[in-house]
């Protein structure tokens, strides 16, 4: 039996669900069910995710988060870049510069985004910039 089999037998609760998009199910606690079955998205869920964030760093199975074109601009040498997710994919990657302008948050998009949701990542990017420079006229610029 391996290392990971031999932990997950100690615990008694845990339950296999099954979620789209992936092609393992997923094992979380039983008392975490409900979370799940009672959990609601009036929006779309959008979010600036950090150099190596462990979410996109840990899955094998990296087609989940996008087509193989934007896994390859996201993926680079082994690592993953400042994304951004839409509903749980890669939709544009960020950086950030502190030229002439001041501190900017420049995102690159990878797939059509429409106009609603670049101002929700505009918006988070903002809060974002306002966030590490809270003395200083900061930036976003979405390509």
């Amino acid at each position: 039996m391996s290392t990971l089999k031999t932990v997950l037998s100690r615990f008694t609760d845990l339950v296999q669900i099954w979620v789209e998009g992936f092609q393992s199910p997923l094992i979380i606690p039983k008392g975490q069910l409900a979370l799940f079955y009672n959990a609601r998205a009036d929006f779309p869920q959008v979010a600036l995710l950090p150099y190596e964030d462990p979410l996109l760093k840990g899955y094998i199975q990296r087609q989940r988060f996008g087509r193989d074109k934007v896994i390859a601009r996201a993926y680079r040498g082994g690592s993953v870049a400042p994304t951004v997710i839409i509903e749980g994919g890669i939709a544009a990657s960020w950086r950030f510069s502190a030229d002439g302008k001041g501190p900017t948050i420049h995102v690159q998009t990878l797939v059509p985004i429409e106009r609603n949701i670049l101002k929700m990542i505009e918006d988070r990017a903002q809060d974002m910039a306002d966030f590490l420079f809270p003395r200083k006229e900061t930036h976003v610029s979405i390509r």
